[in-house]
This record gives C-alpha cells, structure tokens and sequence, in this order.
C-alpha cells in the first residue's frame, strides 16, 4: 500500500460557519468511488466512509495519494470540495471531455480520452489526448470546451496558452489551446496571421475520425 496522507479540516458552510457533528463524505475524483479511509498513518484502523465530523466540526483521515472530492453536509445544504492529496511532482492520470459548455453541457464521446498531469510547486503541466471523438449529440455552433481538469487555476494566473495537434479538425489558422483563471477547463483558439482569430466550434471536428493533443503549463493555488 502506498504511504497515506493524512488530511484535518472543519466541515464549515460556505458562509464559512461550522457545522457540528456534519456528515463527510470522500469520493476518489476519477471514479467517484468512495475512498477507503484510516484513523492513522499505519493503516491499523479502517474510518468508515461516509463519517461524522466532531461536535466541533472538525474531521481528520488518512488515505492513499490521489484526487478526491470531500462532500460535506447533506441535503440542500451539502457542498463538494475538490481535495489534492498528491505529492508535489507526482505524475497522475485523470479523464478528461470534449463538451459544448463550460459546465452543464453535452459530452463528446472518443476512442481514448486520457490525461496526464505534474504539479510542481505552483505549476501544472497537463497532456491530454482525444482519439477518435465522436460529436453526436452536441451543438454544432457552440465551443469546443475541454472539461474534467483535475486543478483549477490560480487566480493570479494570467490568460496562458498551451500547443496543440490535430488531425480531421477543420481550421484556418494555427491551434492553441488556452486557460484563464480560476477556471477548470480548456478552449481551442483559431490563431489568425493579419487579422482577428476565433475559438473552435464543436462543427469543426469531423464527427468520428478527429483527434487532438495537446499540452498547456498553467499556474495554480499551491
């Protein structure tokens, strides 16, 4: 078993009161499975999960490295939070998706969608791959958004650009990629020689044969 990492909170509102005795819930981010918790480093004393934080709302387990999601509360009033316990400059894989939106859209399907990414320190470094992807289903004028991406953006990050390959995409320009801050998905931009670019839409990928890579160093909260 990997060494765990152990992590210690308050189950707080967004209005940023504590709630006693809350429930707390911890779910592997890429495949929304619940996590297998401890009560210490050693791995002795499985923590059943879901829990219940203190009478003071404070909440402490151990688990093994990876990207999770802590949902605290329940009901209307139940928040997810995303939770980094990966190790600075581990190299880990996420799933990303091709989208028509931001968030709330609709999903490309693709013969591979994977990604990869490093943290070092208050950098991100993400790969990402599509194969083959599959545009049926969403809205042909909108935006090609690329979503899922384990780190959000840093505030302080500046509008940051990254390099991109594609096959059966139909552009004019050179492709890029870009990410703004506090942001947690990528666009494609239609660079132009002498005059004005645009971002790509979902109609410029031939449905079932496109592909696209691509690789973006980005600056997040440490």
């Amino acid at each position: 078993m990997a060494d765990l990492l152990g992590y210690r909170n308050w189950a707080v509102t967004s209005a940023g009161d504590i709630v006693a005795t809350s429930a707390v819930e911890v779910r592997i981010k890429s495949s929304a499975a619940l996590a297998t918790l401890y009560e210490d480093a050693g791995a002795v004393t499985p923590l059943v999960n879901p829990f219940t934080a203190e009478t003071d709302g404070s909440f402490e387990f151990f688990a093994a490295p990876d990207l999770y999601d802590l949902i605290v509360g329940t009901g209307l009033s139940q928040e997810t939070v995303p939770l980094n316990l990966m190790p600075e400059s581990s190299d880990v894989s996420f799933i990303p998706a091709l989208a028509d939106a931001a968030s709330g859209g609709n999903e490309a399907t693709a013969g591979t969608a994977n990604g990869r990414y490093v943290q070092d320190g208050r950098l991100c470094l993400l790969k990402i791959r599509f194969v083959n992807i599959d545009t049926t289903g969403l809205t042909a004028g909108n935006d090609v958004f690329i979503t899922g991406l384990p780190i959000e953006s840093a505030l302080s990050n500046p509008r940051t650009y990254g390099v991109v390959k594609s096959d059966i995409v139909d552009f004019s320009g050179t492709l890029i990629c870009e990410i703004l801050s506090e942001t947690s998905y990528l666009k494609l931009y239609d660079q132009q020689s002498g005059s004005f670019g645009d971002y790509l839409l979902v109609s410029a990928l031939t449905s079932g044969t496109a592909d696209i890579d691509l690789s973006i160093v980005y600056e997040v909260d440490a």
